[in-house]
C-alpha cells in the first residue's frame, strides 16, 4: 500500500509522520480533539459538526437561548495594553454595543500568566452592570505592585466572561498587562498567523476559543517546538478573515533567565517554513495555514535614563540656545551694533570710491606715459622735429 497511507511521511527509522487531522501507527486514522465533548460527529477532515445546542471547535460551548431584548456586545477598547511598575494604578475601559435596551451584565477578572497576584498586581473581580439606553463605558481598576527587585517583562490578563443571556463578549475579551522590572528589561514579539477555522469557533470568550487557545499555547511552547514555559505565551486576540479563516495573534513575553525573544521567533519562522515540523501536528497547531508567512513585531525600548536618549535633543537646543543667545546680545546692544552697520556701511561706499579714484588715476598716469613715449620718439634733444616725421605732425 502507499507510505503511511498516504498521508505522512516516512522517517529513516520507519515511524509515520502524520499530516494533521491523521494519527495512529499508518497515519490510517481521522481523530478530531477531545472526541468533540461527544456532542457532534468527527468528519474525514478532523472537524467536529456540533449537534444540538452545542458549538465551538470541539462542540463544547452550549447555545444559550436570548431572552426578549436586553442583548449587548461587551469588549475592551483596547486589547493589549503595556505599562511599568511604577504607574501605580490602571484603569481598563470596557465598551457596551450592539443593542442598548434592556439591563445588561458582564463579569471581569484577573488571571495570572508570568506576572503574580500580590506579588506583582492585585487581583481584582467582579461585575459590570448597564441599564437600559445606557452605552456609557464602565472601567476596571487593576493596582500594579512596584519593587525595588530586578525583573524582566511580566504579564497577567483581565478577561470578560459571563454576560447576561442573550449578550456576547467581544473579540478583545482579553487584555494582556505587562509589568516592566525596574531594568526596563522590555522584551517581546508579536505573532501573528492565519487559521484555517472561522472566527467564532476561535472567539476567545466561549469556552471552546479559550480552550482552543490553551492547547495553541500548549503546542507553541511544548518540548518540539519553543520549548519553555507556557506562561511565556499569551493569545492576544483572534481576527475574522472569511467565513472559513482567522488571524490568531500572540505573544511571547521576554525572560532575562530564558531564550531571547528574537531566538524563538527565529524558530517559530524555521518551524513555519517546514511542512512536516511538529508546529503542524499539535492539537491546536494543525490549523495553522501552511501557505501564510507569518508576521512578527518586536519590542526592545532602551531606557529612558540612558544619555543617547537626549542626543537628538541636544542637537537642536544648543543651536537654537547659540541662536537665542544672541539675539538677546544684539538686542542689548542694538545702538552699538547700528552704530558699527551704519560705520560698516559707510566705510565699504568710502573704500567703493577710492577704488574707482585709483582707477581713474591709474588712467591717467598710463594717458600720459603712452603720450610721453610718443613725443620721445618724434622729437631730438633740442626739440626738433626729427627728419622724416613731419607727416607725424600732419597725422595727430
Amino acid at each position: 500500500g502507499e507510505v503511511c497511507s498516504g498521508h505522512g511521511a516516512c522517517t529513516a527509522d520507519g515511524d509515520c509522520v502524520c499530516n494533521a487531522p491523521y494519527t495512529g501507527i499508518a497515519c490510517s486514522d481521522v481523530y478530531c480533539p477531545y472526541d468533540c465533548y461527544n456532542h457532534g460527529s468527527c468528519d474525514s477532515t478532523g472537524v467536529c459538526h456540533c449537534q444540538g445546542p452545542w458549538s465551538g471547535i470541539y462542540c463544547s460551548q452550549q447555545t444559550v437561548n436570548p431572552l426578549e431584548g436586553g442583548t449587548a456586545n461587551f469588549v475592551f477598547r483596547n486589547g493589549y495594553i503595556r505599562t511599568r511598575e511604577d504607574v501605580g494604578t490602571i484603569y481598563l475601559n470596557v465598551t457596551r454595543g450592539g443593542s442598548t435596551f434592556g439591563e445588561v451584565y458582564v463579569s471581569y477578572q484577573t488571571k495570572d500568566a508570568s506576572a503574580h497576584a500580590h506579588t506583582d498586581y492585585m487581583p481584582t473581580s467582579g461585575r459590570l452592570l448597564w441599564s437600559t439606553g445606557d452605552a456609557t463605558d464602565r472601567q476596571i481598576q487593576v493596582d500594579i505592585v512596584g519593587d525595588d527587585h530586578v525583573e524582566g517583562l511580566e504579564a497577567f490578563v483581565v478577561y470578560l466572561f459571563d454576560p447576561s443571556p442573550g449578550s456576547t463578549v467581544g473579540d478583545n475579551a482579553t487584555i494582556s498587562i505587562s509589568a516592566n522590572g525596574n531594568d526596563n528589561s522590555d522584551d517581546s514579539a508579536v505573532v501573528t498567523v492565519k487559521i484555517d477555522l472561522p472566527e467564532d469557533r476561535l472567539r476567545l470568550s466561549t469556552a471552546a476559543g479559550a480552550q482552543f487557545a490553551s492547547d495553541f499555547v500548549a503546542d507553541v511552547c511544548g518540548p518540539n517546538v519553543l520549548y519553555i514555559p507556557t506562561d511565556r505565551v499569551i493569545v492576544k486576540e483572534v481576527q475574522s478573515i472569511d467565513s472559513a479563516t482567522s488571524y490568531l495573534t500572540f505573544v511571547i513575553l521576554g525572560d532575562p533567565s530564558g531564550p531571547s525573544t528574537d531566538d524563538l521567533a527565529i524558530i517559530i519562522w524555521d518551524q513555519m517554513q517546514d511542512p512536516s515540523s511538529a508546529l503542524y501536528r499539535g492539537v491546536a497547531t494543525r490549523y495553522v495555514d501552511r501557505n501564510f508567512q507569518p508576521v512578527f513585531k518586536f519590542s526592545t525600548p532602551k531606557a529612558v535614563s540612558e544619555p543617547d536618549n537626549y542626543l537628538w535633543l541636544l542637537g537642536i537646543f544648543i543651536p537654537l540656545a547659540v541662536l537665542v543667545g544672541c539675539g538677546v546680545v544684539a538686542y542689548k546692544r542694538r545702538n552699538q551694533l547700528t552704530e558699527w552697520l551704519l560705520w560698516r556701511l559707510g566705510n565699504m561706499r568710502f573704500n567703493s570710491l577710492m577704488r574707482h579714484r585709483n582707477l581713474d588715476l591709474d588712467e591717467d598716469a598710463r594717458a600720459d606715459s603712452d603720450r610721453q613715449r610718443i613725443d620721445d620718439s618724434r622729437y631730438d634733444r633740442s626739440g626738433q622735429v626729427k627728419p622724416g616725421d613731419e607727416l607725424g605732425d600732419a597725422r595727430l
